[in-house]
């Protein structure tokens, strides 16, 4: 299933889903927000495809040459004829070294070789909630168990910096994890959580790449912002009202616990 296919089905994903951790409001303006800038995400996109799919999809941009400044009459002049997205030139390199940095990796490259199914589709309830899910491949291990594996590209793959991506906003990617785990189990039938893997590549030279498994607390945070999400969801549909985070009063707004923690060594 194409991606223009997927959006079209009526569910809730995972990335409308974390809006709901901040607020209903946020949720909504989201869904109003149709127009989404294709080069946001575009090195991810792409190499997600020449590693999931063996596709080069860079011919979908126009390449920005080396050195041109749109501040120019001559940049101006080429951005004014450009039909497709605009990817630099920089970024364009970087993509097939990031999928050949994968690739070289032994236990990437083991993950991806028992996942056959690719961009793999789901759409089921989940805590009362119809929910969809785009997982980027789905196989079994060793041992013949269901699991999942998402490709995440990243400024630094080190475990301490990942680590905390994953349970910060705006990723989330435990919440991510125990959605599409949590689907997946379902769709399959299956009593015990499936594995999954997190794939990560760093953007930059020397794009060192590590795979990450979600541990208990991982999971635990995970689940627990999953039911917080679609509870919320259930409880905005229910009251047809989607209100925000802050407050219309006027509140007391104290120094953080770093500055009070600095204020008191200095009495």
């Amino acid at each position: 299933m194409n991606r223009s296919d997927y959006d079209k089905i009526e569910a809730l994903n995972f990335s409308r889903a974390k809006l709901l951790l901040r607020s209903g409001k946020h949720f909504q303006a989201a869904l109003e927000d149709t127009e989404e800038d294709p080069t946001k995400y575009a090195v991810g996109t792409l190499v997600h495809s020449m590693i999931l799919e063996g596709k080069d999809l860079r011919s979908t941009f126009a390449i920005k040459p080396y050195g041109m400044s749109f501040s120019t009459k001559e940049g101006k002049a080429w951005r004014a004829c450009q039909t497709l997205p605009i990817l630099g030139q920089e970024d364009s390199e970087t993509v097939p070294r990031m999928a050949d940095a994968i690739a070289m990796h032994k236990q990437a490259r083991l993950i991806i070789e028992g996942c056959k199914l690719r961009e793999h589709v789901i759409v089921t309830m989940l805590y009362g909630v119809t929910c969809k899910g785009r997982l980027d491949m789905v196989g079994t291990d060793k041992e013949s168990r269901p699991g999942f594996a998402e490709v995440k590209t990243s400024t630094d793959a080190r475990k301490d910096f990942f680590r905390n991506r994953c349970c910060s906003d705006p990723f989330h990617y435990d919440m991510q994890a125990e959605h599409y785990a949590s689907l997946l189990g379902l769709d399959l039938g299956v009593e015990s959580r499936p594995w999954s893997v997190w794939i990560v590549v760093e953007n930059k030279p020397p794009f060192d790449v590590a795979c990450y498994a979600p541990a208990d607390y991982m999971i635990e945070s995970g689940i627990e912002k999953v039911r917080q999400a679609l509870d919320r969801y259930k409880e905005c549909v229910a009251a047809n009202s989607w209100p925000g985070a802050c407050s219309e009063l006027i509140e007391p707004l104290d120094a953080p616990a770093w500055r009070q923690a600095q204020l008191m060594n200095a009495l």
